[in-house]
């Protein structure tokens, strides 16, 4: 790679670690993610814009006078300051994007009121609206358009050497048409980045989702029980599989149909959906075949859920039509070993478990114990 090439990756990674800092933003964040970007780069543009304004005058080619000379100085600290606090709590957000906003605009005022002999002063009014929009959203921006409406106007009527009647009427329609612009530009912005969030999580949930029974598919399952068993063995916490087998369910295709059989599988699904926690994580792997990945969840725990399952298909009563059916299920337990690297390895011992209590008779727990496994109950 060309050396130019290289100081060009460094430098991004270097100041996308400088911007970014300790913040983390999660998945449907996005949009926050780009406003606290945003505000972090005017921070620091605010530093560098007011350090080159400070020094032109220190040198003699731009002159300020004292007070702006001042009002300039106070926004280079403000701008420092609030980019040190902000890298390292993202809840501070509003009141520091609130604070720098208001930093800019009395520091434009006073630009305004004290270096009259700058005629194009009033272009950073034109500056602020669009970056409040874009930090704080359409009513702040819309908020701060207004209070500079009526703000420059007053301020205006009692200087020595004020804006002449056109200029002023000029200002006025130019900014509100910039507001109206930004107003427009932030409301579709932002509608367009929740239809595409809503967008991508359905499309997420098509790709890990069985679509008959609503629960994980096979692929889903094994990515998300991997993940938590790795984070199980790190923090050194008990984990258990339930592997669910409906029982004779070829019967009931065979019997009935499909249509039939479908109904059988997607009130099952739900069942068990109701009878597990939220970090219980739920999956079809396989035709009448559920898996249940139970985290901080000993044997006895595990045990105890499997019989309640299994007595709660047994009482199940599935209306189709004018029929009613009945399932049972066979349930093998397996919990975790030192030999447990990922979710593979115990799933396989949590099927020997269920086919165990299959040849004992189905409709009974069984558990892995060691080599063999073990009826749980007649």
């Amino acid at each position: 790679m060309p050396r130019a090439n290289k100081f060009r990756h460094w430098a991004i990674r270097r100041i996308s670690r400088l911007i970014m800092a300790k913040v983390v933003f999660h998945e449907g964040e996005e949009y926050k993610k780009i406003q606290f970007q945003f505000l972090i780069s005017l921070l620091m543009m605010g530093g560098i814009l007011s350090f080159i304004f400070i020094f032109l005058e220190v040198i003699g080619l731009n002159a300020l006078g004292s007070t702006q000379f001042n009002s300039t100085l106070a926004l280079f600290a403000c701008s420092i300051g609030l980019l040190a606090l902000i890298r390292e709590d993202r809840r501070r957000y509003r009141p520091i994007a609130w604070t720098f906003e208001a930093a800019c605009f009395l520091t434009f005022i006073s630009a305004f009121i004290f270096v009259p002999q700058d005629e194009l002063r009033v272009v950073w009014f034109y500056v602020n609206i669009p970056a409040a929009y874009i930090l704080l959203g359409r009513f702040a921006g819309a908020a701060i358009t207004l209070a500079t409406l009526l703000t420059l106007p007053t301020v205006n009527h009692f200087m020595d050497t004020p804006l002449s009647r056109n200029a002023l009427t000029t200002f006025s329609l130019s900014l509100i048409a910039v507001s109206i612009v930004f107003y427009a530009f932030t409301d579709r912005t932002i509608w367009f980045f929740k239809r595409m969030v809503a967008s991508n999580r359905r499309l997420r949930d098509l790709a890990m989702r069985d679509p008959l029974t609503g629960l994980l598919n096979a692929r889903a399952f094994y990515a998300v029980g991997d993940m938590l068993i790795k984070l199980a063995r790190r923090n050194n916490a008990p984990f258990s599989m339930l592997f669910v087998d409906l029982d004779h369910f070829k019967s009931i295709n065979d019997r009935y149909g499909h249509a039939v059989g479908d109904v059988v599988l997607r009130d099952f699904a739900a069942s068990l959906a109701r009878h597990v926690r939220k970090s219980d994580v739920v999956g079809r792997v396989g035709g009448e075949e559920f898996a249940l990945l139970l985290p901080d969840t000993d044997q006895t725990g595990a045990v105890a859920l499997a019989e309640l399952l299994r007595r709660t298909t047994e009482a199940m009563i599935i209306r189709v039509g004018e029929n009613t059916l009945s399932i049972t299920a066979s349930i093998g337990v397996a919990t975790n070993a030192a030999h447990h690297r990922n979710i593979a390895d115990i799933q396989k011992e949590a099927d020997l478990a269920a086919y165990a209590a299959k040849r004992l008779g189905r409709n009974r727990v069984a558990s892995f114990d060691g080599d063999c496994a073990m009826p749980l109950n007649a």
